[in-house]
C-alpha cells in the first residue's frame, strides 16, 4: 500500500525473520556504541532508572515480608538474650573507641613532629539497600541515595565491617553500586601486617576475591588482613577489604595464587555508608586488571 510506513513494511508478517533480526541487531549495536562513547543517553538512563525502581521494590517484597514475619515470631527469651549480647558489645565498642581516641591523638602528635599533614576522616552518606540485581553473574545493588543527595559516580561504599564497592551509576534518587566481588571490579590493597601491595579483583563469587601481581616470594600468609592502600586515588587508605584464605606457590609462574574472603557482609547488610570522595578516574586500571585476571 502506498501510504504504508517504511518501518511497518519491514516488520510486516511477510518480511524475513533474518532481516528483522539483522535490523534489530544493528540498532542495538548502534545504541551500545553511543552509550559507550558519548553521554547522550545519560538523561534517558536516569529517567528509566527512576521508572524501574518500583519493580525492584516489588521484587524485594518477599524478603521484607519474611523479615517482618521473623521479627513477629521472635520469642521473648531471644530478645532478652539479644539485649544482653548488645549490652556486652556496646561496652567493648566503647572500650575500643577510647583506645582509638588515644591512638588518633598519638598519630596526630607524630605527624606534627614529622611535619606531616593531619588526615581528616571522610564525610559520608547513610544509604539503605533497596534492590539487588537479579542476574547472578552481575554483582550490583541499588541504594536509596542519588544525585539529589550529592552522590557522584566513583564514590566508595562501605558497611560496618569493610569495603563493599563503589557507585557506578547515580540516578536522581537512587544509585547503583558495583560490589568488590564483581568480575569487573578491582581495588588496590596492602597486607596490614607488612604493607605488601597487590590488587584484589572480583571472581564472580560473593565469598571470594583473588590477588594479582603478588610476587611468588612475597610475604603473604593465610589469615592476613587486606586493607585499601589508597593507590589509584579511588578508595581511601586503611579500610578493611578481605582476609587471605589461601596462598598457592606455582614454581612455574612468577606470581603466587592468593585467594581472600571479603570482610564486608555483601549479601546480608542493608545499611551502608557512601564515602564522599574527590577521587580520580582509574577506569583504565580496572580494565587492565580485569584482562590480567582473565589471563590468570
Amino acid at each position: 500500500m502506498a501510504g504504508m510506513h517504511p518501518m511497518k513494511s519491514i516488520f510486516s508478517s511477510g518480511s524475513s525473520i533474518l532481516l528483522r533480526l539483522f535490523i534489530v541487531a544493528v540498532l542495538s549495536g548502534g545504541l551500545i556504541l553511543v552509550d559507550k562513547y558519548t553521554d547522550w543517553l545519560d538523561p534517558v538512563k536516569r529517567i528509566l532508572g527512576v521508572t524501574t525502581v518500583p519493580f525492584y521494590h516489588l521484587m524485594d517484597i518477599p524478603y521484607e515480608t519474611a523479615e517482618v514475619m521473623d521479627d513477629m515470631l521472635t520469642s521473648r527469651s531471644d530478645l532478652i538474650e539479644l539485649n544482653s549480647k548488645l549490652r556486652s558489645e556496646n561496652i567493648i565498642l566503647k572500650k575500643n573507641m577510647q583506645r582509638m581516641a588515644a591512638l588518633t591523638a598519638e598519630n596526630i602528635r607524630l605527624r606534627e613532629t614529622l611535619g606531616g599533614s593531619q588526615r581528616v576522616d571522610s564525610e559520608h552518606l547513610l544509604a539503605e539497600v533497596v534492590a539487588v540485581d537479579p542476574d547472578p553473574f552481575v554483582h550490583r545493588t541499588v541504594i536509596d541515595v542519588g544525585l539529589n543527595d550529592g552522590v557522584k559516580e566513583g564514590w566508595p561504599v562501605i558497611d560496618a565491617k569493610g569495603l563493599v564497592g563503589q557507585v557506578v551509576e547515580a540516578g536522581y534518587q537512587y544509585s547503583r553500586v558495583l560490589l568488590i566481588t564483581d568480575s569487573t571490579h578491582a581495588v588496590p590493597v596492602e597486607v596490614n601486617r607488612n604493607g605488601t601491595r597487590a590488587i584484589a579483583v572480583g571472581t564472580g563469587n560473593l565469598d571470594q576475591l583473588k590477588l594479582i601481581y603478588v610476587a611468588d616470594t612475597a610475604d603473604v600468609e593465610e589469615g592476613d588482613l587486606l586493607l585499601t592502600s589508597g593507590l589509584g586515588g579511588r578508595f581511601p587508605a586503611g579500610y578493611p577489604v578481605a582476609r587471605v584464605t589461601s596462598v598457592y606457590h606455582d614454581p612455574g609462574r612468577p606470581y603466587a595464587l592468593v585467594k581472600a574472603l571479603p570482610v564486608a557482609e555483601l549479601d546480608r547488610s542493608r545499611q551502608w555508608l557512601v564515602l564522599k570522595s574527590d577521587s580520580i578516574d582509574y577506569q583504565s586500571l580496572s580494565s587492565d586488571v580485569s584482562e590480567e585476571a582473565e589471563d590468570e
